[in-house]
């Protein structure tokens, strides 16, 4: 088998997801997959409720090389702010879509304190961007809002995985006043290269692992010409130093990828060898 590790992968303890556990490491076993976790997200601080839920299916179903993750994504700092004043209700996530609800670039937080994280004997932990933080919907306010969540994520002690890079649920208003589909799919190149080098040396500097998220070899209609850029970008960093892990980012149906990721990544260059995996918070049983 090419690879053996999947670091995120999302089970039914997740609000999107629907794998049961058991399904997730039947088929792991099948395709090879010998160490795996499951990373469920937490949007929001009420979101814990999830992770507790994910935390039961995980001690129902464990086995060597089984790990406990959580997937966090970055919010808007007046924005959590906002929500914790508020009681947290699941529903403001959403406001996130709201242009303008407020100044962007005012900082960034994530969900989940580090005494949250041990309370529930949390492994590892997938940071993500998921959207723009109120950015304004041009290509070059998107790319530098997200350029930051980047940068806070690579910073912030609760992180061991930066997960997707550059993958965005966002589109941007173009020169002729029409939203296209996403602000850099049509030309990776619209992100200036000292943006990968800042990131880079966060990484490294922090002790960071960068996701290569197997949505972007399989799964997602990204065009073939963005997907081979991508691997280019991800070999790039790891020459960077910056240490590569896998991830399947799997909601509903757990992928056999084996044959596509072999092909893609040794097209540029890696091998077996060469991914990583997460350090892990340890605690006593």
């Amino acid at each position: 088998m090419y690879y053996t590790s999947d670091w995120h992968i999302h089970c039914e303890g997740s609000y999107d997801a629907s794998l049961t556990v058991p399904h997730i490491l039947q088929k792991a076993e099948e395709y090879g997959i010998t160490e795996l976790g499951i990373t469920d997200h937490v949007n929001a601080p009420s979101w814990i409720t999830y992770l507790k839920k994910s935390r039961e299916l995980f001690d129902a179903n464990r086995r060597p090389g089984f790990h406990f993750g959580v997937e966090l994504t970055t919010q808007s700092k007046p924005l959590f702010d906002y929500a914790v004043k508020n009681g947290g209700a699941e529903e403001l996530w959403l406001l996130r879509r709201v242009p303008n609800r407020f100044d962007p670039y005012q900082g960034y937080e994530l969900p989940l304190t580090e005494e949250e994280l041990r309370s529930l004997k949390v492994e590892y932990v997938i940071g993500g961007v998921h959207w723009p933080c109120f950015a304004p919907y041009t290509r070059e306010d998107i790319i530098k809002d997200y350029s930051l969540q980047n940068l806070y994520l690579a910073c912030d002690p609760r992180v061991d995985i930066v997960a997707h890079p550059w993958d965005f649920d966002c589109a941007w208003q173009n020169e002729n006043g029409i939203f296209d589909t996403l602000p850099w799919y049509d030309n990776f190149e619209a992100i200036p290269h000292s943006v990968h080098e800042e990131f880079a040396a966060a990484m490294k500097e922090n002790g960071k692992c960068m996701e290569w998220n197997l949505c972007f070899i399989v799964g997602r209609q990204y065009p073939e010409a963005f997907k081979r850029r991508y691997a280019e970008y991800v070999r790039e960093m790891f020459e960077l130093g910056v240490p590569i892990t896998l991830g399947s980012d799997a909601h509903d149906e757990y992928p056999n990828c084996q044959d596509a990721v072999q092909e893609m990544a040794c097209r540029v260059g890696f091998e077996p060898q060469d991914f990583a995996r997460p350090s892990f918070r340890a605690y006593e049983e």
